[in-house]
């Protein structure tokens, strides 16, 4: 092996055996430069990745297209360089606004905007609806309950 390559591997073992930086509990727009990544970069896996683990965990087989479809939809849009980010608080005696049969399975505490334009007049806004989990901000979707997508379904 010559010096180089063993250079080369010394070095990404080094990387990989360092911890990724944790996000601070107190800068939720830490989560908006990842979110535009996996938007933009349209990789389903990382954008699953910056749901919060409880999200995760209420997806079932049955419920899996519905997420799977929704991650999906937002590849459709591209998230400018320059975009705008801004964070609020969410209150807790506000009220989440969900449909029947929809529950949050943790109760995000602030919501992330992003704002772009994308060309004359026309622009592109997402928002995030996050909460802190051991060391990152992670995106709070709503669950589905079984009742909901048997009466989706129903509807089809």
């Amino acid at each position: 092996m010559s010096v180089r390559v063993a250079a080369a591997l010394a070095a990404v073992v080094a990387a990989a055996a360092v911890p990724a930086r944790a996000d601070s509990p107190d800068r939720p727009l830490e989560f908006a430069p990842r979110l535009v990544a996996a938007i933009n970069g349209k990789n389903a896996d990382r954008r699953r990745a910056l749901l919060h683990p409880k999200t995760l965990a209420c997806i079932t087989r049955e419920t899996r297209p519905f997420i799977e479809q929704s991650l999906a939809d937002q590849f459709r849009y591209t998230i400018p360089a320059d975009y705008r980010s801004r964070v609020e608080a969410i209150p807790a005696e506000r009220p989440l606004q969900v449909a029947d049969g929809v529950t949050f399975p943790l109760r995000p505490t602030h919501q992330v905007q992003l704002d772009g334009q994308t060309g004359p007049q026309q622009g592109v806004t997402f928002v995030g609806r996050v909460a802190y989990t051991e060391s990152a901000w992670g995106d709070g979707w709503p669950c589905i309950t079984p009742t909901k997508v048997q009466a989706v379904q129903a509807a089809k």
